[in-house]
């Protein structure tokens, strides 16, 4: 079994495509993103990436906060020794939406490779996610998952997502989804 990812930072554009990459091996059509897609989730302003990355030889777990503007141009945090290069393990992408009059996060996507699934890193993402969102006065944090993919539908539910709405035909005709939501805390000042 691999070792958990070492690091869980903002994404970058130097990111952009190994995301797509993972996107690709993670979802089938029509769940995927193209590249277009991927890049305008990302950088769309009001959203932010948090990307976990698999670093041999490397220290304890550390997770970064995101530019405030979402997609940091920046390179990732130094300090992590390393006798490799980083592989991308899993990602999140959030957007910050305002819904008069609050902000709500909504979960685009969450992806992990095959080979670091059941080991905590989906879990290690969202968290981070909603504690970046919550720090950001956002509440509740909403999803889509297909209706057909339980082991997603089990996990969310696990996290405390609760099923709100059905919507039919949403990926595709008979591609159906259940909508999703979690009230999140605001970090005290």
């Amino acid at each position: 079994m691999p070792q958990q990812p070492t690091t869980i930072r903002p994404g970058t554009p130097a990111d952009l495509e190994p995301m797509y990459q993972l996107d690709r091996l993670c979802f089938d059509a029509p769940f995927r993103f193209s590249r277009a897609a991927m890049r305008h989730f990302a950088s769309e302003q009001g959203a932010f990436t948090l990307v976990a990355e698999f670093q041999q030889n490397s220290g304890a777990p550390s997770i970064a906060a995101p530019h405030r503007d979402g997609w940091d141009a920046t390179s990732p945090p130094a300090g992590t020794p390393s006798t490799q290069a980083p592989t991308l393990a899993g990602f999140i992408i959030i957007h910050l939406e305002h819904i008069h009059p609050r902000t709500q996060a909504y979960v685009v996507t969450l992806d992990v490779a095959p080979e670091h699934r059941r080991q905590g890193l989906a879990r290690r993402l969202l968290e981070a996610a909603e504690q970046q969102s919550a720090t950001r006065q956002a509440s509740p944090m909403t999803l889509h998952v297909w209706t057909e993919n339980t082991p997603a539908i089990n996990f969310y539910e696990r996290s405390g997502y609760v099923r709100t709405v059905l919507h039919p035909n949403m990926y595709a005709p008979g591609k159906d989804a259940y909508g999703y939501l979690k009230a999140l805390t605001n970090p005290k000042p």
